[in-house]
Order: structure tokens, then sequence, then C-alpha cells
């Protein structure tokens, strides 16, 4: 007679609830241990990174995205078919429209020149309107200020989410990924590391973990010279969308939820 034995379970049979709608999957994304990445390039501490591509529109824009159109719907300023309008590389726009989308909401969304194509045709396939804007706006100290006097001037009646100035932005990381991050590690965090996109994760989180301790430190990863949009070359090969080089440029052109104190 033969034995059979049960396999061992691939997956955690542990009931989950069921979310209400898509807003209900965001943020408890899990930390992951980097150590032995770190340790094989000379790093001596232990490395955890924090995986947002968890959330269900695949980055941490979704926690500031969920929160802005809640912002709105409070505010009595989302109507049934609203339009929704940013300026965006492409996270929080593929947030953006995939939250309105469920909700009912138009959306639309200005965004570089130089945003990559498959980011663009995600957002097409969600519904949103794209307007390509010139990389040369972006080296103007008052370019930003600019281009949403323009935006709100064509979309008179739309709900601008102003994901670089709204400070529920900001909020909302401290509010929710800074204390994810200090549960998960027990309080045993020293460095919080990220780089800047509007600013509102590591100053929204960084600000809630120094608040639990004084002498954390707060670090921008900034991306390479080459990256950069200069005026010789305004669409560099390697330019990451959507992460900005802080260091020694005009409090203008540093997006107003990037909090320096």
């Amino acid at each position: 007679m033969t034995t059979v034995t049960s396999p061992t379970p691939i997956l955690d049979q542990t009931p989950v609830p069921v979310a209400a709608d898509i807003t209900g999957l965001i943020g408890n994304t899990p930390l992951i241990d980097l150590t032995a990445y770190a340790t094989a390039r000379g790093g001596r501490a232990r490395v955890l990174g924090k995986v947002e591509a968890f959330n269900p529109l695949f980055s941490v824009k979704d926690r500031i995205a969920a929160a802005l159109i809640r912002q709105g719907e409070e505010s009595g300023a989302l109507k049934p078919g609203s339009l929704i309008v940013d300026v965006t590389g492409g996270n929080t726009g593929v947030a953006l429209a995939g939250i309105a989308a469920d909700r009912g909401y138009r959306t639309k969304f200005y965004q570089g020149d130089t945003t990559s194509p498959t980011k663009r045709r995600i957002l097409e396939a969600l519904g949103s309107e794209i307007i390509p804007t010139d990389n040369s706006i972006f080296l103007d100290p008052e370019g930003l200020e600019k281009l949403v006097e323009t935006i709100k001037a064509e979309n008179p009646d739309s709900y601008f989410t102003d994901q670089l100035g709204n400070p529920v932005n900001r909020a909302t990381h401290y509010e929710t990924t800074g204390p994810e991050i200090w549960r998960d590690t027990h309080g045993e965090v020293d460095v919080l590391v990220g780089g800047v996109g509007t600013g509102g994760t590591v100053s929204g989180a960084g600000r809630f973990l120094k608040d639990r301790r004084a002498d954390v430190k707060v670090v921008v990863a900034e991306p390479g010279e080459t990256s950069l949009p200069t005026e010789e070359k305004l669409n560099p090969d390697a330019e990451i969308d959507g992460v900005h080089k802080v260091a020694g440029l005009e409090d203008e052109q540093l997006p107003p939820n990037y909090d320096l104190t």
C-alpha cells in the first residue's frame, strides 16, 4: 500500500478580506532583505527594500493617487464624469488613471516628451489623454509654474490634483509609508533612502521616522549627470522618468512637497 503525503503548500491559505475596490489593496507592502546584494558590493549594513510594486497599479504613487482623488470627492470638486488633470512622468498618472477609471472620472496628463512609450501606452489603455510637453520647460526656474497656469487655463472645469504641491501627498506618506516601515522594522531603522519625484515619499515618511527617532537620517538618491536634461541635450538617453536632481537647484525648481528641513 502506497502512503500518500500531502505536498508542502505553496501558498499561505490564510483567508484575506475582500477589498471593496482597488484602493483597498493599496499599502502594507512588504519589506525584502537585500543585505546579500549590498554585501556583494561592499556594503556593511542590513539593507531592506520596500516593494511598492506590490501596489495594485505597481508603484508607490498608488498611495497619493488614492488620497488625491479622495480629497476631491470629499471636497465636492469631483463629480461623476469629472476630468482629472496633472503633470506626471508616468507613475502618478497610471495610478490616477486606474483609480479614476474605476470611479467613472476622465483623466488628462501633461508630461515631458521623454516619458517612456510603455507608460504612455498604459495611460492610453486606461483612457487618459496625453499632452506631450517639451523638456525645455523644465530647465526654466519658472517653467513649472507657467505650465501649471497653462493647465488650469486650458482645463477650467477640471480637478487639478497638483501632486507636486498638494500637501495631501506628503501627509499620505506620513500616515502610511512611514508607519509601515517603523512597524515592520520594529523601530530599528537608521537611514531612509529614496529618490525625489514630488518629494512626498522622502519628506512624509522621513518626517514620521524622525518624529519617532530624531537621529534617523534621510538620504536622497539622485540621477547621474548623464540622466539629466541640459540645454545641449534636452532628451538624454539615460533619463529616468520622474526622478529628479535636488542638490544645487533654486528653490523655485524644487517640488513644493520636498521638505528640506
